[in-house]
């Protein structure tokens, strides 16, 4: 995998090639797309560690390879390699297959940050208390102290062990030029648009 810049564009397509058959046709549905007028696609070919044999990296490289056939056509396009659900334990074995990574920390959710942590989130993210209205929302969101508190209590260790996770991955491969994506939704109830708000702002912390 080469360490170009990365960034994920407006639109963004994820495609699953895990037995390097099926990339070659999924990828001439995104030139299609671009054909149309609809730019910056972004192929990612997507494994996931916790799998078995047909899912080690040496098969999605092989898929990636299938992936970047198409050539000049896929200029307009990013095409990534995906490790699905990577973890501080595993994610080594993807360096060299993969340039996007999803973080998996769902079971880190509910594991009470210090309360100290706690606070200081809650000072940083004073600015945010009050009645917010978010673009694309047909509903005003009210957000109070207690609020984040809760959520910061819930949400907070699952985002510093994301930060360790994409600290690790840019050691080794370099600022910018992975895509990183975080894996918190998998869990036994839906996040609500303020607890998702309150998550990116401490992910941006």
């Amino acid at each position: 995998m080469d360490h170009r810049d990365l960034k994920l564009g407006k639109y963004s397509v994820g495609i699953g090639d895990r037995f390097a058959h099926q990339a070659k046709a999924q990828l001439q549905a995104c030139v299609q797309a671009l054909a149309s007028g609809v730019e910056s696609y972004s192929g990612m070919e997507q494994i996931e560690p916790r799998a078995r044999h047909h899912r080690l990296p040496a098969c999605l490289d092989a898929a990636s390879r299938q992936c970047r056939r198409p050539g000049a056509q896929l200029e307009a396009a990013v095409v990534s390699a995906n490790a699905d659900h990577i973890t501080l334990q595993t994610f080594g074995r993807f360096l060299d297959a993969c340039d996007y990574y999803t973080i998996d920390v769902a079971e880190f959710i509910g594991q009470p940050a210090p309360e100290g942590e706690i606070e200081s989130f809650g000072n940083r993210s004073a600015k945010l208390l009050g009645r917010i209205r978010l673009d694309g929302a047909d509903d005003a969101f009210e957000i109070k102290p207690e609020t984040v508190r809760q959520t910061a209590r819930k949400y907070l260790t699952a985002v510093r062990k994301a930060g360790e996770v994409y600290r690790a991955i840019r050691a080794v491969k370099g600022e910018g030029k992975f895509i990183p994506e975080i894996s918190m939704d998998e869990t036994d109830s839906a996040q609500s648009p303020v607890e998702l708000l309150l998550i990116l702002a401490a992910i941006a912390d």
